[in-house]
Parts: C-alpha cells; sequence; structure tokens
C-alpha cells in the first residue's frame, strides 16, 4: 500500500507534492529496509532520484539512480528491463543536467536492452526520446 501511494506522488509530483512525495517515498524506505526488501527499496531510489531531478537536485538524482541500479543489478544481470528503466532514468537526470551526450548514451542502452527483451513499446518511446533529444542537440 505505501509503495503505491508514494509512486502516486511521484507521478503527481508537482510544487509543493514533490516534498510529499519525497518524505513518503523514504518512509517507504524505511518499511522496505526493515523487511529487507531490496527489489522494494530499489524503486524508492529510483522514484526519489526522478522527484530530485524535478526538484533539480541532480548530482543527488543520479545517486539515488545509481543506487538504483546497484542494488538490481546483482539481482537481475545487465539486460533485464527493469535495467533498461534505469538508464531511460539516468538519461531523464543527465538531459536535465545539459549533459546531452550522456543522456544519449542511456537512452542508446536502455533502447538496446527494450529490443534484447522483446518490449517493442518501451523500446520506440525511449527512441523517441532520444531522437528529440538529438533533436535539441542540434
Amino acid at each position: 500500500m505505501l509503495w503505491h501511494l508514494a509512486r502516486t506522488y511521484y507521478l503527481r509530483s508537482e510544487g509543493d507534492d514533490l516534498e510529499k512525495g519525497e518524505e513518503m517515498i523514504k518512509e517507504a524506505d524505511r518499511l522496505f529496509t526493515k523487511d529487507n526488501d531490496d527489489w522494494s527499496r530499489s524503486f524508492c531510489f529510483g522514484l526519489l532520484g526522478l522527484i530530485q531531478v524535478k526538484q533539480g537536485k541532480f548530482e543527488d538524482a543520479v545517486a539515488n539512480i545509481n543506487t538504483y541500479m546497484e542494488i538490481l543489478l546483482p539481482k537481475v544481470g545487465n539486460e533485464h528491463y527493469d535495467i533498461a528503466q534505469g538508464y531511460e532514468w539516468y538519461a531523464e537526470a543527465y538531459e536535465a543536467m545539459g549533459d546531452l551526450e550522456s543522456a544519449a548514451d542511456s537512452y542508446q542502452k536502455a533502447i538496446e536492452i527494450y529490443g534484447k527483451r522483446g518490449a517493442a513499446a518501451r523500446q520506440e518511446n525511449a527512441r523517441k526520446k532520444l531522437n528529440a533529444l538529438k533533436n535539441k542537440d542540434g
């Protein structure tokens, strides 16, 4: 239940709701830590990173996305759908930071993994984001 509430705060986060979302995700992480639920904890870090991108806390965002990846990689390997999602999250953070080269590299990694996993819709979505980024870069 708490996980869904935290995710809802992220999805609807604007203005003051960003702070609420951050608080809820941190509370969810504390509970998942108590339950030794690393999988759910990893997603708390990923969502926290996305909120921090919206807050302009880019270094914190990348650090939290790193934690997401560090928790999941040993569990699922480097070609899992959730790892591709992590690369998309990196791309969003790097793009917001103005590091378009790192953003493009991250989108490309996500595209490759989605392709290997047969996730055509997600692959196409990431490809569209990459093309928009390339158009922005000029």
